[in-house]
């Protein structure tokens, strides 16, 4: 991901719980050097942007830290989040600035955005009954892979193949 442009580097992860998206995530932030920051679901625009408590001080959150410092954030279970809290997110992907409660800032040269779903975004299946739909202005800016689980490697570490039989 190294040498995209900044508007280039939003890739969403698509696959089943336990798939090691996650894993995936902290594992390109060590290749790259930059620090991890992550938050599941959200409910609410300022579990994404932060805000001002009653002393006055900003409350930060990790986008807030890898979008003004660099690093990999990823932005777990998106599809699980309210749809009115994503518009901040999207507006910030669309136009290379964030809003946060001191004022708008553009995006740190080194950071990179991930979003993680059990869906393709088109709402809850019958595995994932609590997904939302995700709006295509979400969805437009991501590059999406599919995410599944490497049978390969379970079997290589389970190193008992009649047992990886029955569990796959």
């Amino acid at each position: 991901m190294a040498g995209l442009e900044r508007e280039d580097r939003n890739v969403c992860l698509s696959g089943p719980a336990g798939s090691g998206k996650t894993t995936a995530a902290r594992q390109l932030a060590t290749a790259l050097g930059v620090s991890f920051h992550f938050n599941g679901a959200i409910d609410t625009e300022y579990k994404l942007s932060g805000f001002v408590d009653a002393q006055g001080r900003v409350v930060s959150t990790a986008f807030r830290e890898a979008w003004t410092g660099g690093g990999v954030y990823l932005f777990d279970e998106c599809d699980a989040s309210m749809p009115s809290a994503l518009l901040a997110f999207n507006a910030a992907l669309a136009n290379g600035h964030a809003a946060f409660p001191d004022g708008a800032v553009g995006r740190h040269q080194d950071c990179y955005v991930l979003a993680a779903a059990n869906t393709w975004g088109f709402g809850g299946d019958a595995n994932y009954v609590g997904r939302a739909k995700l709006d295509a202005a979400f969805l437009d800016p991501f590059v999406t892979l599919s995410w599944e689980y490497d049978e390969g490697l379970e079997r290589t570490l389970a190193r008992n193949d009649s047992w990886v039989n029955v569990v796959q």
